[in-house]
């Protein structure tokens, strides 16, 4: 017998070995695979999720509702489609059904899922308990581990599916607002371009500065409306106050129909308050009542008054040589020599490492420019305090000019810490924050090199205490990252120190 006769027998059977190895095993875990690669979302017209949080979704000529016929967030579902195509998995945890309740992926636990086209079954699964990067999911009675999805995607409740948004419309589209509110005058507000204005300016006080970017803020608060709640029935007029006589705003909008443009109204009434301090509400020839957060209620409802401009400085910072803060016993002056800032003096000890940031005397005169009141005051100089201010910054100018903003008592208003002051672009008395006034009158600290281009460093967390929960929380996430960058930047540099 020839040697490469032999070596093609052995090699043959070589192979019968290995295929009665593969067909004879035992399957071991993790080689059974599930998928839904091939199913087409496009196609999926009916979703049904029950469990914990049972609804029903349903497509209608191209548009998602639930069932009963209110409107569905169509990007809420689509984000629920597109996850069903993503859904794979080798990773076999169990077929054990006494397993199921603990993975919960049983229909009392987990969010089980029907995807259908018309009365055909195109998915079918149970998404449970979290699992490192994705959540347990049961499918033909095995679970498996899918990474990538949770089951906050399927599993919501009944308001969470709704279609909140109020109006289709885009700002720029909007040409007018009428306001009507109870007891008061009623006005309207009209675009110039990318600027409103009161329509009829007589409706103003002497002297008074009108906020633009206020109003503007206002209406686009309103297109891009979104309800807090919408109601599963009416509760009658006698309780929800939307009546013809209720608050009302009505904007106009512009709309291109072919060569010309259309103009069309639309109409939000807002009622009682609940006892939530929620609001009711109903945008006119639609049938559903709605609620509205207190907050966003209370922004519609403004009074032509309302949009007063509560800027209080008004003055070039390019031209500013000279800069004095004095709060309490504190004092700092800073003068610009040439190009650049130096200490002139300071009530407080200059350390000998210490380097005075150019950056954070530039971020102080921004600050300085756009510092803005939360509200006007009615308090008189005196009883405000600004007869005597407790804290003042007063500002220089080339040509030995100066304007300055002053800070009196503190105050509480709507369970806020703030404090009365008076700048230069008015007479006027405002309230501002605790924030505001801290973070114009920081001392020799907050004028110190950190390396942190942003400044953020320097800023006391507890100088935010007057600000809206979000913003808050936003900046002191920011003032913790920069400091534990920092932290990690010092011992880089120790350790890189022969």
């Amino acid at each position: 017998m020839k040697k490469s006769t032999l070596v093609a027998i052995v090699v043959f059977v070589a192979l019968l070995v290995g295929v009665g190895y593969v067909l004879t095993r035992k399957p071991e875990r993790g080689i059974s695979r599930m998928s839904f690669a091939t199913v087409d979302k496009a196609t999926i017209d009916r979703l049904e999720i029950t469990g914990k949080n049972p609804v029903t979704l349903v497509k209608q000529d191209g548009v998602w509702r639930l069932e009963g016929g209110k409107a569905a967030d169509n990007a809420a579902v689509d984000r629920l489609l597109e996850s069903i195509p993503k859904l794979g998995s080798s990773d076999l945890v169990t077929k054990s059904e006494e397993k199921f309740a603990d993975l919960e992926v049983t229909e009392e636990k987990g969010a089980h899922v029907k995807a259908k086209q018309g009365q055909k079954l195109v998915a079918d699964f149970t998404v449970g308990k979290y699992a490192a990067g994705g959540a347990h999911v049961l499918v033909d009675g095995a679970v498996y581990v899918v990474t990538g999805i949770s089951m906050g995607s399927f599993s919501r409740d009944k308001a969470s599916w709704l279609e909140r948004k109020l109006f289709d419309d885009k700002l720029a589209d909007a040409k007018k607002l009428e306001i009507t509110l109870v007891g008061q005058t009623s006005y309207a507000l009209v675009a110039e371009g990318d600027t409103w204005k009161v329509e009829d300016a007589k409706l103003l006080p002497a002297g008074f500065r009108f906020d633009s970017a206020a109003a503007r803020s206002l209406i686009s608060s309103l297109v891009t409306l979104r309800a807090k709640d919408i109601l599963d029935a009416d509760p009658g007029v006698e309780k929800t106050g939307l009546t013809d006589k209720a608050d009302t705003l009505v904007y106009t909008v512009e709309i291109a129909n072919g060569d010309t443009k259309k103009t069309e109204r639309r109409e939000l009434r807002l009622g009682a308050t609940l006892e939530d301090k929620s609001v009711y509400a109903q945008v006119l020839g639609k049938t559903d009542i709605v609620t509205l957060p207190e907050a966003t209620a209370k922004n519609l409802r403004k009074a032509v008054t309302d949009f007063r401009d509560l800027k209080m400085m008004d003055f070039d910072k390019e031209k500013v040589a000279k800069i004095e803060v004095k709060d309490g016993k504190m004092r700092l002056v800073l003068e610009k020599v040439g190009a650049e800032w130096k200490i002139a003096s300071s009530s407080e000890v200059v350390p000998k490492d210490f380097e005075l940031d150019a950056m954070a005397v530039t971020r102080r005169l921004a600050a300085l420019q756009g510092a803005r009141a939360a509200k006007l005051a009615t308090e008189s100089m005196a009883t405000a305090g600004l007869a005597a201010p407790t804290a003042e910054v007063i500002v220089t100018f080339d040509d030995k000019k100066t304007v300055s903003v002053a800070f009196g008592k503190g105050t509480k208003d709507e369970d806020r810490e703030m404090f009365f002051a008076r700048g230069n672009a008015d007479k006027a008395v405002y309230l501002v924050t605790k924030w505001t006034r801290d973070n114009i009158c920081g001392g020799l600290k907050s004028f110190k090199k950190t390396g942190d281009p942003s400044g953020l460093s320097n800023l006391d967390p507890k100088a935010l205490q007057g600000l809206p929960p979000d913003v808050r929380a936003g900046l002191q996430k920011q003032i913790e990252d920069k400091r534990r960058q920092q932290e990690m930047l010092e011992r880089l540099s120790k350790q890189a120190k022969p």
